[in-house]
């Protein structure tokens, strides 16, 4: 098995990782009796509001690309590198395919389990921010884009708080990350 993985390339490794943080989540999700997917229904209003909050990250996303500070001139230096190594052959349907599996998954284990676990046990202050500490650390290129990571996901906290859809979140994750695959990977041709 180990040697099947290790011959694909790294965009069925990552469609792979994140499928397996998917399952982690529904598998913890019942071992703790929790219910991420208590308000969970896919609608226009959903979709509509999931890309609405888009806007904001993103376009924050393109400001800070564009600036000429270091530690972003570092974090563009390195989120390029990454895309064109990991991404540089994907399809746009690849892309989207692997922005999606990271929405539903990454909003499933961060936001819809691990944030409504410690909430439930230590606060609702708790839940958001050591889940969205894990988010950022886990996200860790450069100290800044973890910090940046972690605000996203308060952000995708308060989404959650506003809407009390996780649909919203994976939807607004899923569009979020495709669009910054997208400038990332076309931009710069």
């Amino acid at each position: 098995m180990l040697k099947i993985i290790k011959k694909l390339d790294w965009y069925y490794k990552g469609v792979i990782l994140e499928g397996l943080i998917f399952v982690f989540a529904i598998v913890l999700n019942y071992l703790f009796k929790t219910d991420i997917f208590h308000n969970f229904h896919i609608d226009g209003y959903s979709l509509i509001m999931g890309t609405a909050f888009v806007f904001p990250p993103f376009v924050l996303f393109i400001v800070l690309s564009k600036t000429d500070l270091k530690p972003f001139k570092k974090i563009q230096e390195i989120l390029d590198n990454i895309i064109n190594y990991y991404f540089g052959s994907c399809s746009i349907i690849k892309l989207a395919t692997i922005s999606l599996i990271a929405g539903l998954s990454e909003e499933a284990f961060f936001r819809g389990f691990l944030q409504a676990v410690i909430a439930n046990n230590f606060g609702e202050f708790a839940g958001i921010i050591v889940a969205n500490l894990i988010f950022g650390a886990l996200h860790l290129i450069t100290l800044t884009y973890g910090i940046i990571v972690f605000f996203i996901g308060c952000y995708l906290s308060a989404i959650l708080h506003y809407t009390d859809s996780l649909f919203v979140l994976m939807w607004c994750h899923f569009v979020y990350d495709f669009f910054a695959l997208l400038y990332l990977r076309y931009s710069k041709k």
